[in-house]
């Protein structure tokens, strides 16, 4: 008898229906196929894959609870990003940046499923205010630094080292690496292909030794096939390299924006006005 004034509420109120069907897998993937910007696609999809992988694809989203968000930190907070091996016998647990951000897509694709009438809830009460502490890393490489780190790739990773002087050289994110060509490196001036945004496709000036140095060793040891720069290297892999690259120099964790921030420090210390790096 339930059912069957359910289904008679269903077929008065079809809406209704649909907002009761919604499920948390259509609720993301419709965020992350609404999503034009490459980079932000990719980033919603790894952080909607977390809250699925610990939620559940078909959970309905008129079924989930604010406890339901509260264990999904409580898991989060337990969880380990690497497990410890040889190389690093330490793990490292998942930040309270990157619960943060997990927390803040879920809250865009409930935005985007409320907009068009499947969400009906209260997200302000259904997530918990969650706050990340975070404070921007202030690591940079110094010259010696990145030549110590470029020169300890072993002879085999001359490309991958290359990699490391050309993002230093003009500050090139890791997706512009990807898309960089061997005619975008000129004497004065090189094309930084950037994604992110319409002025990371950008031309940054070579103006100093060190760059030019650099970018020396980028153009002879790069190994890129039919005009691409670089050959083509799995961004896990470059990550877990680089940390092993800096272990060996002695230094700290060295994520791989600490290149790019790098570029903008030592340009900074030669004089270089805030208003020039801002574009770079």
């Amino acid at each position: 008898e339930e059912v069957g004034r359910q289904w008679e509420r269903e077929l008065a109120d079809p809406d209704a229906a649909a907002v009761r069907a919604e499920t948390l897998r259509a609720c993301l993937e419709r965020l992350v196929s609404s999503t034009r910007n490459e980079r932000t696609r990719a980033f919603y999809a790894q952080k909607a894959g977390h809250l699925l992988g610990l939620l559940g694809g078909d959970t309905l989203l008129a079924d989930l609870r604010p406890a339901d968000l509260d264990g999904y930190v409580r898991a989060r907070r337990t969880h380990h990003v690497v497990e410890p091996d040889e190389d690093r016998p330490d793990p490292r647990r998942v930040s309270e940046h990157t619960i943060h951000k997990e927390l803040a897509t879920l809250r865009a694709a409930l935005r985007a499923s409320a907009r068009l009438g499947l969400f009906k809830g209260d997200a302000r009460a259904l997530i918990p205010r969650h706050s990340p502490g975070y404070e921007p890393r202030g690591h940079w490489l110094t010259y010696d630094d990145v030549r110590r780190l470029v020169e300890s790739y072993h002879v085999s990773q001359a490309d991958h080292a290359a990699r490391v002087a050309f993002a230093v050289a003009v500050g090139a994110e890791w997706a512009a690496l990807d898309r960089a060509q061997r005619e975008d490196v000129g004497a004065e001036y090189v094309r930084v292909r950037g994604t992110k945004s319409a002025r990371r496709d950008r031309v940054v000036p070579v103006v100093l030794p060190w760059q030019r140095e650099l970018l020396a060793f980028a153009r002879e040891h790069a190994a890129g096939q039919g005009g691409a720069l670089f050959a083509p290297w799995a961004q896990r892999a470059a990550l877990l390299s680089l940390e092993r690259a800096a272990r060996r120099c002695g230094l700290p964790h060295t994520p791989w924006h600490d290149l790019r921030r790098s570029f903008a420090q030592l340009l900074r210390r030669a004089g270089a006005q805030l208003d020039d790096l801002a574009p770079t």
